[in-house]
């Protein structure tokens, strides 16, 4: 589904030479503006858009709304966000907002060293996103709104209320924004109110301080995510939206986000969303927690002449320039990020452990060589596992190792990786978070092949990180620029409708399948045959196969996702605090009650010996008196 290498950052700042965003030319054609007023805010202009495609309705646009006040200085910098403070006069929403303070995520310009972590067009994408990470600032906490064109009173009645969706970035929890996710043509085409977001990131958003056992916030960057939807539950309305019926999707990193939340107090339950959509992404991965997250903190200290300490840490570096704390070389394990969600007691408690059943409650092109691809699965295995090693790391070798084949490519060999990483850290958390929902026909599960007329997002059977998210932005349908952009063919613009429906039905009604049916067509881009997605159900394990021609299957790599979640976790387990002392009692009463056995056998076979020789020298008395061996002897 993904692709493993995802968490390459650039060590530089970007280059001068950077080419400007481009603009689309849907975009230099809007004339119309927008003025709506917000509660507690004021009155915000927007713009209407219309978009190339005929058949799409146009489209109203406000960027860069403030969903908090800027997380600035000293009394707000690693600090819960505050409710935005209101405007005087009409604020202008038409231009795209600065993103969260980060690190560019690739060295794009030095292909070389790019592609000894990532395929090809993992590099692209990077590339491409790297343009929208330019204008960042601390003063970053704002939101894009794209809802369909309608008259009148935008609030007047309930019923003409759109459905709301609202997407959270991915990428990683060091880089990204949803700056780069142009909501256009899923709001148009779906109609619904889509919204994108910034959040705090890296160690802005994640830095967990609590050296001493007390509740101190730790993940700004979820808390963040809840100012926004509670600020879009209380304004949405005035963009026709419906905030009873607010769907969350996203991908990845954000995908995981989502999931801390579902189990999160500080997400009050059915209030800010109702539905949830996880893109390859889920607070049960190996990357999405940390598990020891005060070694980056301590980094940080040093490398700022900072005290680690409970109380002095935080107002230290509340002190430093931003540019300072950026600066400061943090390394993490790899495959894992530097900084991301930690238990802190508040956002993300211990119960997120213990207390499964809450938890179950509130979801309602370059080759390998063998000495590398063993070293990358050790690196794994030992930043993962703590027991058996050795053995877990023959296991995962066994099964992805192609034994068919005599000669083993270094292709080849790269591809196994992927396959071994991708199934651990994406496919099957997934498929464990997907299990623990109720077994009520309201879960969907879907796996994102592509279409081969993407030349620029596929490379032979596999798909790139983030191959489903242009098609469900409706990027092919427009032909559109963006961070995502691929050659798009007929076919790519069937499934990116099909996918546009599919996502937006679910907003409205909980079922992919209505109330707006989904048809695809072949190549003629003749529509022909409609796809009905059949729920994810526990014995069936169904999924729908979006791809060059969308099906329902069943049990996605079954063998894979097993030795995942049952056979290394059982062999891990085993190994466990307090197993050793286990297995040496029962080690000790093993070799005890041989022995006792072995004795008793040793003593069986003695009498038995000692009752043969008897009868044998009885025998012998016998016959040296002649008398026949059954006679008697005279008294």
């Amino acid at each position: 589904m993904t692709s493993p290498n995802r968490t390459a950052q650039l060590d530089a700042p970007l280059p001068d030479s950077w080419p400007p965003l481009s603009v689309p030319s849907y975009l230099r054609s809007a004339a119309a503006q927008r003025t709506h007023g917000l509660p507690n805010c004021g009155l915000l202009r927007g713009r209407t858009v219309t978009l190339p495609d005929g058949r799409l309705p146009p489209v109203e646009q406000f960027l860069g709304v403030p969903y908090a006040q800027p997380p600035l200085g000293h009394e707000k910098r690693f600090m819960p966000p505050q409710t935005p403070a209101p405007w005087q006069g009409v604020r202008d929403a038409v231009l795209l907002p600065p993103v969260c303070p980060q690190r560019p995520p690739v060295r794009a310009w030095d292909e070389a060293a790019a592609l000894a972590g990532m395929s090809r067009a993992r590099l692209a994408q990077l590339r491409r996103l790297a343009a929208h990470l330019r204008n960042q600032s601390e003063d970053c906490l704002y939101l894009n709104i794209y809802s369909p064109v309608t008259e009148g009173s935008r609030a007047s009645s309930a019923s003409t209320r759109y459905p709301v969706m609202v997407y959270v970035h991915g990428e990683s929890f060091d880089f990204g924004t949803g700056n780069a996710f142009d909501g256009s043509v899923l709001a148009g085409l779906g109609a619904v109110v889509v919204v994108t977001l910034n959040y705090r990131l890296g160690l802005l958003g994640f830095l967990n301080a609590n050296f001493e056992p007390v509740r101190a916030v730790a993940n700004y960057g979820l808390l963040d995510i809840v100012a926004a939807l509670e600020f879009v539950r209380l304004t949405v309305s005035a963009f026709g939206g419906d905030p009873t019926s607010v769907t969350v999707f996203g991908h990845g990193a954000g995908a995981a986000c989502i999931n801390f939340l579902m189990t999160s107090a500080s997400a009050p339950l059915g209030l800010l969303f109702h539905r949830v959509i996880l893109m390859s992404g889920s607070s049960l991965a190996p990357w999405a927690l940390l598990s020891g997250p005060l070694n980056a903190t301590r980094q940080l200290a040093r490398h700022t002449n900072c005290t680690p300490s409970q109380t002095a840490l935080l107002p230290c570096l509340r002190a430093k320039p931003l540019a300072a704390l950026l600066a400061a070389p943090v390394v993490g394990p790899r495959f894992l990020p530097v900084f991301g969600p930690s238990l802190d007691g508040i956002v993300i408690s211990d119960e997120f452990f213990t207390n499964r059943a809450s938890y179950v409650h509130r979801l309602t092109s370059y080759g390998l060589m063998t000495e590398q691809r063993d070293r990358l699965l050790r690196t794994y295995v030992q930043n993962s596992y703590s027991y058996h090693l050795n053995e877990l790391l023959s296991v995962i070798g066994h099964e992805y190792t192609d034994w068919t084949r005599a000669q083993r490519q270094p292709r080849r060999l790269r591809d196994e990786l992927v396959r071994a990483l991708s199934d651990a850290q994406f496919v099957a958390p997934a498929l464990h978070t997907a299990s623990l929902f109720p077994d009520d026909r309201s879960t969907f599960f879907y796996v994102f092949g592509g279409h081969r007329g993407t030349s620029d997002l596929s490379e032979g059977s596999r798909q790139s990180y983030g191959g489903e998210l242009p098609y469900v932005f409706g990027e092919p349908l427009v032909h559109r620029p963006g961070h995502l952009t691929g050659l798009w063919s007929a076919e790519d613009r069937a499934l990116s409708e099909a996918a546009v429906t599919y996502w937006t039905n679910f907003a409205k009604s909980g079922d992919p399948n209505k109330p707006k049916d989904v048809f695809f067509g072949g190549d003629s881009g003749e529509r022909y045959r409609k796809i009905i997605w059949s729920p994810y159900e526990h014995q069936y394990k169904k999924y729908m196969a979006l791809g060059g021609t969308p099906r329902v299957l069943g049990h996605y790599r079954p063998r894979q996702v097993a030795l995942w979640l049952d056979l290394l976790p059982g062999i891990h387990r085993r190994g466990g605090p307090g197993a050793f002392s286990v297995y040496s009692t029962a080690l000790s009463v093993t070799v005890a009650i041989g022995c006792s056995l072995l004795v008793l056998n040793i003593l069986i076979l003695a009498g038995v010996y000692y009752q043969r020789e008897k009868g044998r020298v009885e025998w012998r008395r016998r016959a040296e008196n002649g008398l026949p061996p059954g006679s008697r002897a005279p008294k």
